[in-house]
């Protein structure tokens, strides 16, 4: 009767390098879902905005087309009386279709935006949401390119990501072609022979790796690490150029915001003003009024969505020189 109990030696001398692969990997993963969260957090506060522009769009629209309910009915009493033609008044009458369609569409995209927000919340019911009117005050952000390019190299999710898989390469590496090892046991060996004799001692069994040396383990594990050290370069110029590009998009939309606030508006409301001391000196008619005051609202729903494109681009800027790559926001909140 014989009797046996081994342990294979590679995984005694092992257990601290495979702890430190094991780590790696885990770093790696906690990372990962880390990354996934603050994708997720972006997205919704990006539907948060798209929220805000759509509830003064549809209120925009709103009054536009209160004043355009006003003339349609204006021009069909003056058309009765007949102080203007037929086809001034199938003109009024197709402003006042077009603005009605326009109305419903920005219900349309002020319904979807808020089902959407609802949804990233959690919510299984449409629910009344507590909003503010009007959006932060535009952010100004004193960041070079170059500085943005270090800080998203430093900081970013998805590179420590690509760090942590170099780490476990290396620590796989240093454990691969060792097949000989594996297969090397240190145990205790009992046996009892018919006479009652018996023997007690240590056993190890030594393989003879005439075939398996491990070449094709080393030449994989070295393989995986270059793999590993490639991707981290390449996601490198990724974050670089897109902690570029998102800074470039910030700027622009800032610039873009302030030029409507700064020029756009206070013209159009300039224009409604004189129109309006036309109109009263007889100048001027009631359409030409209207039509002012709408050419105001258009500049006011162009102010809205700048104001939203600034705050995407930000939350953009953000994840770029932070979190992970990839991350592109939708804008469904029609022009």
């Amino acid at each position: 009767m014989e009797l046996g109990l081994a342990q294979s030696i590679f995984d005694l001398l092992q257990v601290r390098g495979r702890k430190r692969a094991g780590q790696a990997r885990f770093e790696a993963a906690r990372v990962q879902v880390t990354g996934a969260i603050v994708r997720f957090a972006s997205e919704v506060r990006a539907h948060y905005f798209d929220l805000l522009a759509a509830r003064r769009i549809l209120a925009s629209h709103d009054t536009v087309l209160k004043a355009q309910q006003a003339a349609a009915d204006l021009a069909l009493r003056q058309h009765g009386a007949g102080n203007i033609s037929d086809l001034d008044l199938e003109n009024e009458q197709s402003r006042y279709e077009r603005v009605k369609l326009d109305h419903a569409r920005a219900q349309l995209d002020e319904l979807a935006a808020r089902d959407r927000l609802t949804a990233d919340l959690g919510l299984a019911a449409r629910t009344e949401l507590d909003l503010p009117d009007d959006f932060p005050p535009a952010s100004d952000l004193d960041l070079t390119p170059e500085a943005a390019e270090a800080q998203a190299v430093e900081g970013r999710m998805d590179l420590r990501i690509a760090r942590r898989e170099i780490e476990a390469a290396e620590s796989s590496l240093g454990l691969a072609g060792r097949s000989w090892l594996e297969e090397t046991t240190l145990g205790v060996h009992h046996e009892r022979e018919p006479q009652g004799n018996s023997t007690t001692g240590p056993e190890i069994e030594l393989p003879i790796p005439i075939w398996n040396r491990g070449a094709a383990d080393k030449v994989r594990g070295r393989a995986l690490l270059r793999q590993a050290q490639q991707r981290l370069v390449a996601a490198t110029v990724e974050a670089r150029a897109e902690a570029r590009a998102a800074l470039e998009r910030h700027r622009e939309a800032r610039a873009r915001l302030a030029y409507i606030r700064e020029v756009v508006i206070p013209r159009r409301e300039r224009i409604l003003r004189l129109t309006q001391l036309e109109y009263n000196a007889m100048l001027r008619g009631v359409f030409q009024l209207i039509e002012a005051r709408q050419q105001l609202a258009d500049a006011q729903r162009q102010e809205v969505l700048a104001a939203r494109d600034h705050w995407v681009a930000r939350t953009e800027l953000d994840l770029a020189l932070l979190g992970v790559s990839g991350f592109s926001v939708r804008r469904e909140v029609r022009r």
